[in-house]
């Protein structure tokens, strides 16, 4: 009888963040200043793609 093989698992969790970041800077890099993405950059980039109304959905409490 064959033995199945175990396949081994990274142990360190991927730096997502690191990832996403690195993914921008590929894709936009006038957006970062300082190696940190610079929001009034990004907001000009996006013009009318940016959604800036206000929250829909809120939690309230009346007393």
């Amino acid at each position: 009888m064959a033995r199945a093989k175990t396949q081994r698992v990274e142990r360190r969790t991927p730096d997502l963040l690191a990832e996403q970041l690195a993914a921008l800077r590929e894709l936009m890099p006038q957006i970062f200043t300082e190696g940190r993405v610079d929001a009034d950059k990004l907001r000009e980039t996006l013009g009318d793609f940016l959604d800036e109304r206000p929250e829909r959905y809120s939690f309230t409490w009346a007393g």
